[in-house]
This record gives structure tokens, sequence and C-alpha cells, in this order.
């Protein structure tokens, strides 16, 4: 009588248990080298919108582009920079489903903020009273555009990043990659940081580059807290 020959249940459950251990120790990896590719595709989508704000200034008295105009939506930063941009989808961030989604204003993806305020102020380069490329100390380290996460009203036309508005004002938490985000500068260079680095030794949301101040600093301490 031939032998019959097969695999015995202890070889079997051995042999799922060294597929779930392998596994356990690959997906994670694969998951990082995916996320690594989404941030890169994100740092690009930053430089081809901050080259769009700078091809702007040569266009209009070498002033950036406001984050939004008057309270018009249709005068976001978006909208004006498009033209320079010619792709929508660049507006959206590879690791935030939620930038899918278009602004009922301007029409775009809301994957990314612009430092600037919508009360015309003078500490962020893209206030609605735009900011020259001369008032800004040093490019730099001057943030100009940041990829998001949230913005704490639940508004979903995200137009600007303010933070001289405080941890009750208008924020955005830019934590997308592994903790860290994208930074477009405004000398058009991007770099990924995690938000305390955008604070210590100089503010980069400032165009003076002035001293980290309080409101910034819990502003930070939120984004990195409240990771989503």
């Amino acid at each position: 009588m031939r032998k019959r020959s097969g695999f015995t249940l202890i070889e079997l459950l051995v042999v799922i248990a060294i597929i779930a251990i392998l596994a356990a120790i690959l997906f994670p990896v694969f998951a990082k080298a995916r996320e690594k590719a989404r941030m890169s595709s994100c740092a690009s989508n930053l430089k081809q919108m901050m080259l769009g704000v700078i091809q702007y200034t040569q266009d209009y008295d070498e002033r950036y582009p406001s984050a939004r105009w008057g309270g018009n939506n249709a005068y976001s930063w978006r909208a004006t920079t498009s033209p320079y941009v010619k792709s929508t989808q660049v507006f959206a961030c590879p690791s935030n489903p939620d930038s899918k989604a278009i602004c009922a204003g301007d029409g775009f993806p809301r994957g990314y903020c612009a430092n600037g305020a919508a009360s015309g102020g003078n500490t962020q380069p893209m206030d609605q009273a735009p900011q020259s490329i001369a008032s800004v100390v040093a490019p730099s380290q001057c943030i100009g555009l940041a990829c998001i996460t949230k913005r704490n009203n639940g508004d979903a036309d995200i137009w600007f990043n303010d933070y001289t508005a405080g941890v009750g004002g208008n924020y955005s938490g830019s934590y997308n990659h592994m903790g860290m985000g994208n930074y477009a500068f405004m000398d058009g260079h991007v770099k990924a940081m995690k938000p305390s680095g955008t604070i210590n030794p100089v503010n980069m949301w400032d165009i003076n580059n002035n001293a980290a101040t309080a409101v910034i600093t819990s502003w930070v301490a939120l984004c990195e807290t409240t990771m989503q």
C-alpha cells in the first residue's frame, strides 16, 4: 500500500505562524513606503503652487496674492494662482482624503492653506492686504504655503492659516505625513518639518521672523496633540 504524504496539522500551523510574523514585520514597512511616496507627491504639489505664487508676484507689482480678498471667496489665493499652476489636482494633498472635497467658493480641492489672515495684518505674507516681496525679511525662513489636516471651526472652505488669532481662531494642523507636515517657503523651496520646528528658533510664520509667541506656541502644541 502507498503511503500517503501531506502536511500534518502542526506543520500547517507553523507555516501560518511564520506567514503571520512576516506580514506583521513587512506591512508597516510597506505602509511607511507608501506614505513616503505620498509625502514626496505632496512636496511636489507645494513646489508647483509656490512657484505659481512667485510667478504671480512678477505680474502684480511684486506683491503676493492675498489668502482671500475682501471676503469674496472667488478671489482666494488658489483661484488667483491657478492660471500659473494649470492643474486643480495639485491643490489636493494625497495623504489627506478630506482635501479631495471641493470648496464651495472657488471650486478647488482644500488640501493646502496660505500663510495669511483675513484681517489685513502685517505679520503674514498673504494677508487680505497682501505684502510685498521686500517686506519678507528672510524668504528662506518664512512659510508661504502648508499642507493641512483640519480647521477648528469645521469650515470646509479652508483658505488661510491665521496663527495670530490663537487657538480659538483659524488654525490648520500640518501633520499629515507621519507626524510631520510639508511647508513651502517664500523663496520657493519645500521642507518637511514637525509643527514645533516652524517656531523654534524663529517664528517661520512671521515675515519679520520674530521670536515665537505664546499664541503660536499654544497653536503648535494643539497641532501636535490632536493628530488625526
